[in-house]
């Protein structure tokens, strides 16, 4: 489990600004293919033993258009036969959904940034990547800055060197969620993020959530998302919720539609990208 570093002090350190540019700069860099189907695992631990539930997605991209169906594969698997039955005119049919949402129907996107996508997250105008390698003097200027960065250290992820950055939001706190990054020292791609809450649904919202990336044929995804404490879902609390995107591929058949349904009052989806 991974836990939230010390805030960031008051002062900016232009190395860490800098990686964070850069960062920015590779997530608004990724590209994706017009469609890309994959999986949502929804998984919860309660007293050692895991429920999970998972849907089929497909997501549009650029257009950020999001699919999801919304019978898991378990339900498709096991389903319930419906019992109908009538007693002077009243009838009564069994309940089609025998398989609840662990935390709701997930219409979750696997290219979701967390805001680091966003032109309006302007960095520091550093020109060099010498500051990378020289411990910088003076100070760093930026225009619309929303968090403090700081470098925590360095750090390997997937057998990757990585920068460790601490983050702390100037501003709006709920809306900038942010808290920890790690950012590989190659490429400047983010591979994993600490976030305050996630989602929008209220459970999944007071507390720390770790997401990993990976690449996938070129193009880096949404690998899991981790809650660190126990999430309270409707149908029960669970130790610990992992979210995972699986089977991603691109979609040769490009944006087929497999009977969606429309209106859904349950469904766990993100925040809005833009800042």
């Amino acid at each position: 489990m991974i836990s939230a570093s010390p805030s960031p002090s008051s002062t900016p350190d232009a190395r860490a600004e800098y990686i964070f540019s850069q960062a920015r700069t590779a997530f608004v860099a990724r590209r994706y293919p017009s469609t890309v189907r994959y999986k949502i695992r929804v998984a919860g631990e309660r007293e050692g033993q895991w429920v999970s539930r998972t849907y089929q997605a497909f997501e549009d991209w650029p257009e950020l258009t999001l699919h999801t169906r919304s019978i898991s594969d378990e339900e498709s698997e096991n389903p319930v036969t419906p019992t109908d039955f009538s007693f002077f005119g009243i009838g009564a049919r069994k309940s089609e959904l025998e398989k609840p949402p662990l935390l709701g129907l997930p219409r979750l996107l696997i290219t979701y940034g967390f805001g680091l996508g966003s032109k309006m997250l302007s960095g520091p105008p550093v020109a060099s990547t010498e500051i990378l390698r020289y411990k910088p003097i003076g100070t760093v200027t930026a225009t619309a800055r929303v968090y403090l960065v700081a470098l925590a250290g360095e750090d390997d992820v997937d057998g990757s060197p990585c920068w460790h950055l601490n983050v702390r939001p100037l501003e709006s706190p709920g809306r900038h969620r942010i808290r920890e990054l790690w950012i590989d020292e190659a490429t400047f791609q983010t591979r994993r993020v600490v976030s305050m809450g996630n989602f929008q649904d209220r459970a999944t919202s007071g507390q720390l959530w770790t997401t990993t990336y990976t690449e996938v044929n070129g193009s880096w995804y949404i690998e899991s998302e981790a809650s660190q404490s126990v999430v309270h879902a409707e149908i029960g609390s669970f130790d610990r919720v992992l979210i995972q995107f699986l089977d991603v591929a691109d979609d040769t058949q490009d944006n087929l539609n497999f009977g969606l349904s429309g209106d859904i009052d349950n469904v766990l989806t993100e925040p809005a990208e833009a800042l």
